[in-house]
């Protein structure tokens, strides 16, 4: 394990440093995923070796739960978008891409666009 501090750059970037990029075989345009832990005030980055499907929209609550059902999830962030009732939310979830996953949710919902990343 290798522990470094780095700098946040006047954009809020952080450069990964060199010898992690070499040992985690990183390079431009590699994807990873970033967990912010507000309780803790952690911020986590991983890699993301599998592929990805990122699904954009806004959604019910019972089609929400649909959607997330029997899939492998990485993260759900929803915003809820009609204030009165909370009955609509604003969505993005990112999934683990098995073959039927798109599928899945295209055919749970024509709201919801998902593709891969």
């Amino acid at each position: 394990m290798y522990i470094e501090v780095v700098k946040i750059d006047g954009k809020g970037r952080i450069t990964i440093p060199s010898y992690a990029r070499l040992i985690l075989d990183i390079s431009e345009g590699s994807n990873v995923i970033m967990n912010v832990d507000e309780d803790r005030k952690v911020i986590e980055i991983r890699m993301l070796r599998d592929k990805v499907i990122e699904c954009l929209g806004i959604i019910t609550r019972d089609d929400m739960v649909r959607l997330i059902s029997g899939v492998d999830l990485i993260s759900v962030k929803c915003v809820c978008e009609d204030i009165q009732n909370c009955s609509l939310y604003r969505c993005n979830i990112l999934l683990k891409n098995p073959d039927n996953v798109e599928q899945t949710m295209l055919s749970s919902t024509k709201s919801v666009n998902c593709t891969e990343i």
